[in-house]
């Protein structure tokens, strides 16, 4: 009995290691690359509606806000890609810096436009460049978001079926020990 009672004890422990590192795992990487990507998701959407602001009401402070804006897409992008390895989210990954690129050379077209007071064709280049650019970089953080949102869902099912199978073992294991005990 004490040795059946031995056993279910280590078999918990290392059913509990298991859970303990699944979620571990899903915090320090996939909760962190969420959080990281969705940084560059709200200095993408600000960087456009500062370069917007700049285009209507031609204010110095909305390009030093399109400017910070873009340093921390490029500093957070800089550092989340190499934590990526999936060809998928790596692509998404690339995806975010070419559109960014585009972007950059748009908006910079823009401000020459505004900077010689030719309205339209900064219109024209926001609107028909800029604007899809910064959407192709919003879906691309989108299609990481969810995927990562998936990964998560399937560690937390994974350790929750390891936890219901462990106890079901557990409970099964101390019920026979219990019954060699009477016997």
């Amino acid at each position: 009995v004490i040795a059946i009672l031995l056993v279910v004890s280590v078999f918990s422990m290392i059913k509990l290691k298991e859970i303990d590192q699944e979620y571990t795992f899903a915090l320090e990487d996939r909760v962190h690359k969420v959080v990281e990507v969705s940084k560059i998701q709200n200095a993408v959407s600000l960087q456009g509606l500062n370069l917007r602001s700049y285009v209507l009401r031609q204010n110095e402070e909305d390009l030093e806000r399109v400017e910070m804006r873009r340093d921390t897409i490029n500093t957070t992008l800089a550092e989340v890609k190499p934590l990526f390895v999936v060809p998928q989210m790596i692509e998404q990954i690339e995806i975010i810096e070419e559109q960014q690129i585009l972007y950059t050379q748009y908006a910079e077209q823009i401000i020459n436009y505004i900077n010689n007071n030719q309205t339209d064709e900064a219109y024209a280049i926001l609107f028909d460049k800029a604007v899809p650019a910064n959407q192709a970089i919003q879906t691309a953080v989108e299609t990481i978001v969810d995927f990562q949102t998936k990964e998560m869902e399937i560690v937390n099912t994974n350790a929750s079926d390891i936890a219901n199978s462990s106890s079901i073992l557990l409970i099964t294991i101390s019920v026979f020990g219990i019954i060699i005990a009477i016997v």
